[in-house]
């Protein structure tokens, strides 16, 4: 039973409003677009925020059937991916959005001297890179003034040198990049947006597991549902940390802190 029908039925077709009820109908409006919403991480956030009565749009390659909307990446040319995106987003959530997360992404190893070199850094530039320039250029369109928009970076490409993994390193340090440019007055987005970033060491997920079957490893790896619980937190605070500011997650024993760098 829907709100509306609740309320003819307890008061035999008169509909009243109340308060309280105003702002549950406000809250249940609230939306994210999760652009990887059918990744690891981005099914995560995609789930917390469903339960807490977030309308959420996933943005990815196949469907997140736990999403209120799905929105399929179905052309190779990023421009022309992000407009459709744009445009099925107003139509969808017309109020335009609260939250913008970008948990697109992906990893690849190999020095210089590999010969796969130019692959995983095309790899790396597709999935981490041009995933993020999207996920900032629909939020400079359909985010909501004050709005949030969270990206994607890594821990490792902090200290500035990944000698085993070139390309990884160059994509994550371009996504932090990326952040410090958009938290800059006139960088294009939306009055008063927040922009942060999440930088993680190990994820724990399946993928994860299966690579390094050590449950030992596991106990310092973050759990996904730790980075959706502080998105979500983030996402109804009045007073967001700073924006432009990285946060590296620092799990030991599944605790998990989010230190600011």
């Amino acid at each position: 039973m829907c709100i509306r029908d609740s309320i003819n039925a307890e008061y035999g077709g008169a509909v009243f409003f109340s308060f309280a009820s105003l702002t549950f109908l406000s809250l249940m409006a609230r939306s994210i677009l999760v652009w990887g919403g059918s990744g690891a991480l981005g099914s995560n956030v995609v789930e917390s925020f469903a339960v807490a009565g977030w309308t959420t749009v996933s943005v990815d390659f196949r469907n997140n059937p736990k999403a209120t909307h799905n929105i399929l990446l179905e052309n190779s040319d990023p421009e022309t991916s992000t407009a459709e995106v744009s445009k099925k987003v107003a139509e969808l959530v017309p109020s335009k959005l609260d939250v913008v997360a970008c948990t697109a992404g992906g990893w690849a190893g190999g020095d210089i001297a590999s010969p796969d070199i130019f692959k995983s850094l095309d790899f790396i530039w597709k999935s981490c890179v041009i995933s993020a320039v999207s996920a900032g250029h629909l939020a400079s369109q359909q985010l909501k003034e004050g709005g949030l928009l969270v990206f994607t970076g890594a821990n490792v490409a902090l200290k500035g040198a990944t000698p085993g993994m070139v390309s990884y390193g160059a994509g994550k340090a371009a996504t932090h990049h990326i952040v410090s440019s958009l938290s800059q007055p006139n960088s294009g987005l939306p009055k008063s947006a927040t922009v942060l970033a999440i930088l993680p060491i190990d994820l724990d997920t399946p993928a994860n597991r299966a690579g390094r079957p050590d449950p030992a490893l596991w106990e310092n790896w973050t759990p996904l549902e730790h980075i959706s619980e502080q998105l979500l937190q983030w996402a109804n605070s009045e007073s967001r940390p700073e924006t432009g500011s990285l946060f590296s997650l620092l799990t030991e024993k599944r605790v998990t802190a989010f230190k600011k760098q």
